[in-house]
């Protein structure tokens, strides 16, 4: 028992020595870093233990671990701006620069001609592009400018593509032929040409846009060279040029052998030039024809009917003919027609060199050129060689000859008033006022029905008068093509001299009322250009009032150069008017037309111009096809208005019956005509839907 006692006194001192041993050795180990405690101490606590073998036991879950190494990941600076992208959008790029909708090619990457011409191969003719493409190409020629660009065609290269309309966004003001641009816009396939067109979606125009111009280098002229020099430059070290044998200070000045006698004039060449001759008339390389000798559009066109597509002449051409017609006018003229009488051949664009201010129809015009195959078409046109451009010139103008006015006139029978009782009374005063013979301001009363049924009719070519039906009905009038001779303008102000076909050919401020024109006719096909309206050809200052006409019509327009500027038009009651006033008159049409013109004009009351309208019925039943501009309305083709004429106007009519188009190219101008009509006076546009009823079912092709 004291022996136990004393054991358990011993071992007390040591135990609390080992507790004391072990905090501080763990203490050091946490201050140096030591990995394990028995670096310090053996676990069996024997203080002798060697120190060199160390556990390498993995820890138990029990155990903490202190990580040896920091962290690589830093912490976001909570300063730092937010993450934008490696290349940020330049916000100066036009809002077109990025149309809304899928696209193929991008501003930074547009496609070239060829390739937009390759993804669109397989449009159907009339058809849109899906999706906007940008397309990138060297502008070859520029149809017209103005607040947008017309006929613009660009180039890789390879192929030629055209951007038939093309607008500037804010900052881009324009561009010219050399320059490289950038579009983006819908594809169409018109009548077979792929191009960039504008695209209608939801009564929206989605037009064509110029995003992007790189302007053509232009070459610095070096100020060292001299005016002109030989191809071998002189050596700059030899000294002035001297005569072989240097001249004797002593003698006189030089002169001929045999001194001129001073009262002969100054010295001519035999045949001296005309000085009003451009340098254009004799232009540089070779040539067919000449100034003096220049050939006949017919033979032109036989002496390159083997250039391929695309491919110009070797040689310039003089071309000699009668002008047809001109496209547009300004610092050069653009799509000349001429003719030998046998052919037409077409001048793209003519520049006007010093001394030729201009020509108009009828002129005769020699033009020297190169020569071009467009698309078949057998033409004179721009030709850029080594980046330089070759233009046409027109380089003699003949002028047509003007007819002396006859001072002799017809024999004036001044009759104020003229009952008409029979058809035999009707065609006499007819023929009276075409021959002059009869005042064409003449009052002329209707006192019965007349039939005109398979008796030929000529219209009154020009009536100034007053025609009073008193409700008698003239019926069963069959139209031919002949009619007043009349010049009148298009839709973009060019003149054209054409037919005005009607019951009356023409009218000037004429007064037409209580007529009944009961199945007028017209069935005919020509190629000639062509206004027809069953009651008035051709208006000016013209009031018809109480009124009723129907009609039936046929009519087939066929322009052999349907490329070039042509015209016509039908309507129920007036072909083409500069100013006229209905009202209360009911027009019932049938009409067929079918115009290969390069403008076409169709609409119950009126094909292009103005009127205003108060108080009528219209029944219409109307098919029209056209390949190129067509204006096709139910009350009006396209509204006109002359600087100076009351704005037109529809008030309180009604509108019934059928319409039908098929004009890929055309403008649908919707149930009514324009669209729009001027309602006062002031300007204000409000849709006729508002002041008349309008039935009328559409339909296009």
């Amino acid at each position: 028992m004291k022996k136990t006692t004393d054991f358990n006194r011993s071992t007390l001192p040591f135990i609390l020595r080992l507790c004391l041993i072990s905090c501080l050795a763990l203490c050091l180990a946490l201050f140096v870093g030591c990995d394990d405690i028995d670096d310090l101490i053996s676990l069996d606590g024997d203080p002798s233990a060697d120190s060199s073998e160390k556990d390498t036991t993995e820890p138990t879950q029990s155990e903490t671990v202190f990580p040896t190494e920091l962290p690589t990941d830093k912490p976001e600076d909570p300063t730092d701006p937010p993450a934008v992208d490696p290349k940020p959008e330049d916000p100066t790029d036009p809002p077109a620069a990025e149309p809304d909708g899928p696209i193929c090619g991008t501003l930074e990457d547009p496609l070239t001609p060829t390739k937009v011409l390759d993804a669109n191969s397989k449009l159907e003719n009339g058809e849109f592009s899906e999706e906007k493409f940008y397309v990138k190409g060297e502008v070859q020629s520029i149809g017209a400018t103005g607040s947008y660009y017309k006929e613009v065609y660009i180039s890789d290269g390879e192929n030629e593509f055209l951007i038939y309309t093309i607008n500037m966004p804010d900052g881009i003001t324009g561009f010219k032929v050399g320059d490289t641009i950038t579009a983006c816009g819908y594809i169409k396939n018109y009548n077979g040409l792929i191009e960039m067109a504008t695209k209608y979606i939801d009564e929206v125009a989605n037009y064509a846009f110029c995003v992007k111009v790189e302007e053509a280098p232009v070459a610095p002229e070096d100020p060292t060279d001299p005016p002109a020099v030989d191809p071998k430059p002189e050596d700059p070290t030899d000294p002035p040029a001297v005569d072989p044998e240097p001249e004797d200070p002593t003698d006189p000045p030089a002169v001929d052998p045999e001194p001129e006698d001073p009262t002969d004039p100054p010295a001519v060449d035999p045949e001296p030039e005309d000085p009003t001759d451009p340098p254009a008339a004799e232009p540089d390389g070779p040539i067919c024809g000449t100034l003096e000798d220049p050939l006949t559009p017919t033979e032109v066109l036989d002496a390159n009917s083997k250039l391929e597509n695309g491919e110009f002449s070797e040689e310039k051409f003089y071309v000699k003919g009668e002008v047809q017609s001109i496209g547009a006018t300004g610092s050069y003229y653009k799509e000349v027609y001429i003719s030998d009488g046998e052919n037409e051949f077409l001048i793209y664009t003519i520049n006007m060199p010093d001394g030729i201010t201009g020509f108009k129809v009828g002129d005769t015009i020699t033009a020297c050129g190169y020569i071009k195959n467009y698309n078949g078409l057998i033409e004179m046109a721009t030709k850029y060689i080594d980046e330089v451009a070759n233009y046409a010139f027109c380089v003699k103008v003949e002028e047509a000859p003007v007819a002396p006015e006859d001072p002799v006139e017809p024999p004036f029978v001044d009759v104020a008033t003229i009952d008409v009782y029979t058809a035999e009374e009707l065609l006499t005063v007819v023929s009276k006022l075409n021959n002059g013979e009869i005042l064409s301001n003449v009052t002329i009363n209707l006192r019965a029905d007349i039939d005109l049924q398979d008796i030929p009719f000529t219209p009154i070519y020009e009536f100034r008068g007053t025609f009073n039906g008193h409700g008698y009905k003239i019926s069963n009038i069959d139209l031919t093509l002949d009619g007043a001779t009349i010049v009148l303008s298009d839709g973009n102000w060019i003149d054209y001299t054409v037919t005005a076909i009607g019951f009356f050919g023409s009218a000037y401020d004429a007064t037409i009322f209580n007529l009944v024109l009961e199945n007028v006719s017209a069935n005919f096909e020509t190629d000639r250009e062509i206004f027809v309206g069953a009651l008035v050809g051709y208006a000016v200052g013209v009031e018809v009032d109480s009124c009723s006409v129907s009609t039936n019509m046929n009519v087939t327009v066929s322009h052999t150069n349907v490329g070039s500027h042509s015209i016509s038009g039908v309507a129920g009651l007036i072909g083409y008017s500069l100013d006229a006033y209905v009202q209360h008159t009911t027009v019932t049409c049938n009409i067929d037309y079918s115009a290969n013109s390069y403008e076409a004009f169709t609409g119950t009351m009126l094909g292009v111009g103005n009127m205003r309208i108060y108080s009528c019925l219209m029944y219409l039943d109307i098919s029209f096809v056209g390949t190129m501009y067509g204006h096709t309305g139910s009350v009006i083709g396209m509204e006109r208005t002359p600087d100076g004429v009351t704005l037109a106007n529809m008030y309180d009519s009604i509108v019934s019956g059928k319409l039908y188009i098929d004009n890929p190219r055309g403008y649908d101008w919707g149930e009514i005509g324009q669209g729009y009509f001027y309602l006062s006076d002031t300007g204000d546009i409000q849709h006729v839907e508002e002041y008349n009823k309008i039935n009328v079912q559409k339909t296009t092709a």
